[in-house]
């Protein structure tokens, strides 16, 4: 079992990323508050196992453990039906310069440093920054880098 949200550092996407790529890798099963359909599908992409919502029944959280252990994935019917409605939904389409906000993002920069790369204001970052993440459906920096990446959108 693996949370998205591990603190500072890797997330659980990184995480399940990581073990997935071991050999003779473990399943991962995802445990979590966060319901976003970008970290959902970023979670199945990275070879999650299971994604579970921490309001699930102890009953469903012994079948995901169940269905993990013999290599089959779980997700409870709320969960699925986000993932197919996110997959038959095209991906969101950031405009150039929300790419570059993102790719200067990516790098570490501040709203400023962004702000002096891209000859705009703070606050023209700012409202770019706004549209990235209510277009990929996230609520901080790190998960707007990890979404366009994972997403092939920068």
């Amino acid at each position: 079992m693996c949370d998205l949200r591990l603190g500072d550092g890797i997330d659980g996407i990184e995480v399940t990323k990581r073990l997935r790529a071991k050999d003779n890798p473990p399943a991962v099963l995802i445990l979590t508050t966060f319901d976003l359909d970008s970290e959902i599908v970023a979670a199945l992409n990275a070879g999650a196992s299971g994604y579970l919502l921490k309001d699930i029944d102890p009953g469903g959280i012994s079948t995901a453990i169940e269905r993990a252990a013999t290599g089959e994935t779980y997700m409870p019917p709320e969960i699925s039906s986000k993932v197919f409605a996110a997959m038959h939904n095209p991906s969101p389409k950031l405009t150039r310069r929300e790419r570059d906000v993102v790719k200067l993002l990516a790098t570490g920069a501040s709203n400023a440093k962004i702000a002096q790369e891209l000859f705009v204001t703070e606050a023209t970052v700012k409202s770019h920054l706004v549209n990235v993440f209510t277009k990929l459906g996230v609520d901080s920096r790190a998960r707007a880098i990890r979404v366009a990446e994972d997403q092939g959108l920068v």
